[in-house]
């Protein structure tokens, strides 16, 4: 298992879903909360892959984080 932490920014409570790059998309692997400051941890199992979290924006919008490599 893997523990990814970090904040997005701007601080605040944000939803987020980490997901995978699988064939021309991404799959959702893990949906959860940032707390009240934007910080976050999340456990879970990861393969070797590319993954990115997505985010609710300042404004509403739907962002995403760049990719990142897994194990």
């Amino acid at each position: 298992r893997s523990k990814i932490w970090g904040q997005i920014r701007p601080g605040g409570a944000h939803s987020a879903t980490l997901e995978r790059v699988s064939g021309n998309g991404f799959i959702e692997i893990s949906k959860f909360r940032t707390d009240s400051r934007g910080y976050f941890q999340v456990t879970t199992r990861l393969r070797a892959g590319r993954y990115r979290l997505r985010y609710d924006g300042p404004a509403g919008e739907v962002a995403t984080a760049p990719e990142f490599l897994g194990p």
